[in-house]
């Protein structure tokens, strides 16, 4: 926990292309290369938050939820495919996370404006998004 773990690993997800219709795997082995390094470093970064309250505030400080917004990590359209669901899981994750570890990160989770992500994810197909979506909503 030297200061520098989640500007890192955030950094390198700045490097990593944006989630776009045309750049989610679909399911079928057809996956873009850069995919696996985007869904291990939302491991890494929900494993930090979930297990690390500092690391978790370190997270938002370095604009970890407006980058979850910006890459369109909550998208039904990514949970839709299987390797895609991880991501949106972990990205769930850290969302109920931080709104469980403190009232102080309410107002950034509100701006988030993400209801309607939320709202069709309960409807998705992948039963582990669907219960990590219930979670992030209670």
């Amino acid at each position: 926990q030297s200061g520098c773990t989640i500007p890192t690993v955030m950094q390198f997800l700045s490097s990593v292309p944006k989630v776009g219709p045309e750049g989610m795997p679909n399911g079928r082995g057809h996956e873009p290369a850069w995919w696996p390094a985007l869904s291990a470093a939302m491991q890494l970064l929900s494993s930090l938050v979930l297990h690390h309250h500092l690391l978790a505030h370190e997270f938002v400080q370095h604009e970890g939820l407006q980058m979850i917004l910006s890459r369109r990590l909550l998208a039904p359209e990514l949970a839709s495919a299987e390797a895609g669901a991880h991501v949106v899981v972990d990205a769930l994750l850290i969302v109920s996370q931080l709104s469980r570890l403190s009232h102080e990160y309410y107002p950034m989770l509100r701006s988030m404006n993400i209801c309607v992500e939320l709202r069709d994810l309960l409807v998705c197909g992948n039963a582990n998004v669907r219960a990590k979506t219930c979670n992030a909503v209670g």
